[in-house]
């Protein structure tokens, strides 16, 4: 038989040994509860500092598209009694074509750095164009090339219009 001794040596042993093991697991499981919190709180601050900066810019291209929406409307001949065709607004944007290239820069020292290369670039040929064909501007009557200026130039603000409310709708959508 087994003495009393040896089963409470026995006994204590594996007692002990249960205590030691719920110690050593309870303080793993929260070293990890806490390396899981950590790494959490990292993941979320990441997220709220992308979901900042998305913010930032959608703000920026939305102040971008509206101050071009208001370019446009100053570009835009204004209607006379009768109307005008395209023809003769074309003709009437050629004989600004000294301010329009003043107000595209002051749009693009504005706003360039956010827009899309691709609108960036077709507003700055236009630009130059319209400052290529300025001094025309002095005359009563627009000459034919300063006229297809003004036509490929309100084009190009147009499409460069549409590529903005593009980009915005995309990120509109992106966040429903």
């Amino acid at each position: 038989m087994i003495s009393f001794e040896l089963f409470s040596t026995l006994f204590l042993s594996i007692a002990g040994s249960a205590a030691v093991a719920r110690w050593v697991g309870r303080v793993s499981a929260e070293a990890l509860i806490e390396r899981t919190r950590a790494r959490f709180a990292v993941d979320i601050e990441t997220h709220r500092t992308t979901l900042k900066k998305s913010e930032l810019i959608f703000e920026k291209q939305f102040q971008a598209a509206s101050a071009l929406f208001v370019l446009k409307n100053e570009i835009m001949p204004k209607p006379r009694p009768g109307g005008l065709d395209s023809d003769e607004a074309y003709e009437e944007i050629a004989l600004h074509l000294s301010k329009i290239a003043g107000l595209l820069n002051g749009f693009l020292v504005a706003h360039g750095v956010i827009l899309p290369k691709e609108a960036r670039d077709s507003l700055v040929s236009a630009m130059y164009a319209a400052g290529e064909y300025a001094a025309e501007g002095d005359s009563v009557e627009p000459s034919a090339a300063s006229v297809k200026v003004a036509e490929e130039l309100f084009s190009t603000i147009l499409q460069v219009e549409q590529l903005m409310i593009d980009v915005i709708t995309k990120q509109s959508s992106a966040i429903s």
